[in-house]
C-alpha cells in the first residue's frame, strides 16, 4: 500500500517542482470487478499555516486490510525535500483484528536519500515504513509531522488533495488554520466544506466520507481528473498573474545577456539579419547543444541556473533551457517570455490558483506569435510537440493566461504508401514510404535519426521477421522534404509473400509504421466501454495506401469499401482493381474543435474505431489458376515370348 498524499507544498519537481502522483496510462478495470483491498478508516490532516506561508502538517492515517493480496508486504512511503522541510514519523503500527497494536520498530523504517538516475538529479528523501504482521481484518496506521522551514514562494501557500485511490473513505478530513493576514481561496467538490473564525485566525475544514462506495480512479487521457473527483483546493494567490509575478522574480534577471551569451549569439547569426531566421538558428543551437536533464537540487527545482553556467556545462532542465534561449534571443533584441505549462493531463487550469498543475516551462516569442520547446531535441523550429499543444498556459512576463496552438488534421498527419510487385512464385519486391508531419514528425525523427547503416539493415530484417517473411531490405531517410516533415523509405524483397501452390489471402499492413497508426485508432476506442470524464483528444490524419501488382493468372476477391462520418470523425476505405493492379486506400481523420472531448464524444469515437477495427481485418482473397492434370502413360505389361 502506498499512503501518499498529493499535498502541493511547492516541493521540487519540474518547473515549479511539484510532487504529483498520477496513475499509469493503462485502462482501469471495471469498478464492479475491483478487488476490495483497503478501506480507509480515517485520514486526518491538520495544517497550521504561518503568516510567511510556511506550515506544519500533522497527518494521521489508518487503512483496514480487506484482502489477502493487500496483506502481502505492506508499506507506506513519505517524500520530503530537506532544503525546504523536515519529516518526523511520530508513530506507526499494525493493528491486529483483536485490536492489539504492534509498533513499527526503527529497523523497519528506512530513509532513501536523493535520486540520481539517467537524466535526473534530485535531493528528495523518501522514508519507507514496512508494517509487520499484517493480516486481513487488521489495519496499518501512521502519524507523521511535516514542518516546512522555507517556502518556495515567499508569503504564499497552496494545497490540493483529490481522492483518486481505489478504496473506501470512511472518515477523510482536512483542517487548515491560517492567520487573518493570509486569506485563502478555497474550492471543493463533494464532501462538506466549513469555515469559522477565532481571534486572529481563520479555519477551514473539509470532510468527506464514502463508507459504502469506491472512489474510481482517473481514466487514461482524462483532463486533470481530480477536477471531476472529490477534491479540495486552497491557495493564497488571487490569480495566475500573481503566480507569474512571483516566478518572474526568480527568472527575469537570469535571462539578461552576458558577455559569453552575446558573443555566442553574434557568432551563430553572422550574415543573418532577419529576426525569425536568427531565432531559428539560436533555437536550433540550444535544442542540439544543451542536454535536457531534470535537476531538483536545492533551489534548482524552482530557480534556474545562470546563463554562463548553463553554457559551460551544456546541460539543464526546462527552466535552464528557457533562460539560455531567452538570453541568446535578447542578445539579438528578440523579445521572449518563459511560459508555464502542464505537459501531462493539464489541459485546463482550476479556478483556484494551483502551482502544481505546471510541470514544464517553454518559450514564447510575442513578435512572431510562436511557442518553442527547446527541451525536445527532435522538435524543429515552429513545430510544437503534441504534449504542449492546446494547453492553458501562463506567460511569465505579463501573467497572461493563453492557450497554445492546437494540432491540426491538415498538418499533424502520418501516411504510408506501399508499392508491391508480386511474382507468380509468391515472392515480391516492394517499397514502403512513411511520412509524418507536424508534431508527429518529432517522434518519427527521434526513432530513426541516430540509426547507423548496420542498425538500419537489422531493423528491416526485424520488420520482416515479425511478419514471418523471409527476405531482406534497406532503409533510407528522405532529406528532401519540408522542415516540418520527416520521411523514411524501406525497400525490401521477400520470398514468401503469397503461397504459390494454394489459395489464400493477403493481410494488409504497412511494413513500416509511424507514431500514429490506424491500429492505434482501432485499439483506442475499445479500451473502455464508457468514459466518465472529459479527456484529451487531438486532430489528426492517418492514412495507408497500397498499390499491388499481382500475377495476371490469380483470381482476386476484394473486400467492400467503407465510408463513415460522425460529427468530427471520418473513416474511408476503398479497394479497387485495374487490370493486374490492386489499389487500397484507408484513411482516418479527426477534427475536434478543441483538445477536450466529452464522454459522449468518446461513444462516437468508439463506434468509429470499431468500424476501423473490422475494416483492418479485411484481406484480399486470391485463388490460384486451375491446374491441368499431367498426362502420363501406364507402363505396359510385358508380353511373354512364345516358345
Amino acid at each position: 500500500m502506498d499512503v501518499r498524499s498529493r499535498v502541493s507544498r511547492f516541493s521540487a519537481g519540474a518547473v515549479l517542482a511539484i510532487l504529483m502522483v498520477f496513475r499509469a496510462g493503462a485502462a482501469p478495470p471495471d469498478p464492479k470487478h475491483w478487488p476490495a483491498e483497503f478501506a480507509n478508516e480515517f485520514f486526518h490532516l491538520d495544517i497550521k499555516v504561518a503568516a510567511d506561508g510556511t506550515s506544519i502538517a500533522v497527518q494521521e492515517v489508518c487503512d483496514k486490510i480487506l484482502s489477502e493480496q493487500a496483506a502481502l508486504p505492506t508499506d507506506a512511503s513519505f517524500q520530503y525535500e530537506p532544503a525546504y522541510e523536515q519529516l518526523e514519523i511520530i508513530e506507526a503500527y499494525t493493528r491486529e483484528r483483536d485490536g492489539t497494536k504492534i509498533p513499527v520498530t526503527s529497523t523497519l523504517i528506512q530513509t532513501e536519500s536523493g535520486n540520481v538516475s539517467s537524466g535526473r538529479f534530485s535531493e528528495a528523501k523518501t522514508v519507507q515504513i514496512q508494517f509487520p504482521q499484517v493480516e486481513v481484518g487488521g489495519a496499518v496506521c501512521s502519524r507523521t509531522r511535516k514542518t516546512e522551514i522555507k517556502t518556495r514562494f515567499p508569503g504564499q501557500f497552496a494545497f490540493e488533495k483529490s481522492l483518486e485511490d481505489r478504496r473506501q473513505w470512511q472518515d477523510f478530513r482536512v483542517s487548515i488554520s491560517v492567520p487573518d493576514s493570509l486569506p485563502l481561496q478555497a474550492e471543493s467538490q463533494g464532501g462538506d466544506l466549513t469555515e469559522f473564525d477565532t481571534p486572529g485566525q481563520h479555519h477551514w475544514s473539509w470532510a468527506y466520507a464514502s463508507p459504502n462506495s469506491w472512489i474510481e480512479p482517473a481514466e487514461p487521457t482524462d483532463v486533470l481528473g481530480f477536477l471531476y473527483l472529490p477534491h479540495i483546493l486552497f491557495s493564497s494567490m488571487d490569480n495566475y498573474s500573481q503566480l507569474a509575478s512571483i516566478y518572474r522574480g526568480t527568472i527575469a534577471s537570469k535571462m539578461q545577456p552576458t558577455a559569453a551569451s552575446q558573443r555566442l549569439a553574434d557568432e551563430l547569426t553572422v550574415g543573418i539579419s532577419d529576426p525569425k531566421a536568427q531565432a531559428r538558428v539560436l533555437y536550433n543551437w540550444v535544442r542540439s547543444n544543451v542536454r535536457y536533464v531534470q535537476l531538483y537540487l536545492g533551489d534548482g527545482g524552482l530557480i534556474p541556473h545562470d546563463v554562463d553556467t548553463i553554457l559551460n556545462t551544456r546541460f539543464g532542465d526546462c527552466k535552464d533551457h528557457a533562460v539560455v534561449l531567452g538570453a541568446l534571443l535578447a542578445a539579438k533584441h528578440i523579445a521572449s517570455t518563459p511560459v508555464l505549462i502542464g505537459a501531462d493531463r493539464e489541459y485546463v487550469l482550476p479556478a483556484t490558483v494551483q502551482p502544481f498543475v505546471f510541470n514544464h516551462l517553454i518559450t514564447y516569442l510575442p513578435d512572431m506569435d510562436l511557442y518553442l520547446d527547446s527541451t525536445v531535441r527532435d522538435a524543429r523550429f515552429d513545430v510544437l510537440p503534441s504534449e504542449d499543444a492546446g494547453r492553458s498556459v501562463v506567460h511569465v512576463n505579463d501573467g497572461a493566461v493563453r492557450i497554445t496552438p492546437a494540432t491540426t488534421a491538415a498538418r499533424d498527419r502520418v501516411g504510408t504508401l506501399t508499392t508491391l510487385h508480386v511474382a507468380a512464385d509468391g515472392s515480391a519486391s516492394g517499397i514502403t514510404r512513411l511520412v509524418a508531419s507536424g508534431s508527429d514528425s518529432i517522434n518519427l525523427r527521434a526513432k530513426f535519426e541516430n540509426m547507423n547503416a548496420a542498425q538500419r539493415g537489422e531493423f528491416v530484417r526485424d520488420l520482416l521477421f515479425a511478419r514471418d517473411l523471409i527476405g531482406e531490405g534497406s532503409f533510407q531517410i528522405d532529406t528532401a522534404v519540408p522542415a516540418d516533415e520527416y520521411a523514411v523509405t524501406v525497400t525490401f524483397r521477400v520470398d514468401n509473400l503469397l503461397n504459390s501452390e494454394d489459395d489464400g489471402a493477403m493481410f494488409l499492413a504497412p511494413l513500416l509504421s509511424g507514431p500514429r497508426r490506424l491500429t492505434d485508432v482501432a485499439d483506442a476506442g475499445q479500451r473502455l466501454t464508457v468514459k466518465r470524464f472529459p479527456y484529451g483528444c487531438s486532430p489528426s490524419t492517418v492514412d495507408d495506401r497500397y498499390e499491388i501488382k499481382l500475377p495476371s493468372a490469380l483470381q482476386i476477391s476484394l473486400p467492400r469499401a467503407v465510408n463513415v462520418e460522425a460529427k468530427d470523425l471520418s473513416y474511408h476505405s476503398e479497394y479497387r482493381r485495374d487490370g493486374d493492379t490492386i489499389t487500397v486506400e484507408r484513411k482516418f481523420v479527426a477534427t475536434p474543435e478543441n483538445r477536450i472531448c466529452t464522454p459522449a464524444d468518446y461513444q462516437t469515437f468508439r463506434t468509429i474505431s470499431g468500424i476501423v477495427l473490422r475494416d483492418l481485418h479485411k484481406q484480399i482473397a486470391y485463388r490460384q489458376p486451375p491446374m491441368r492434370p499431367k498426362a502420363f502413360a501406364l507402363p505396359r505389361k510385358p508380353v511373354a515370348a512364345k516358345g
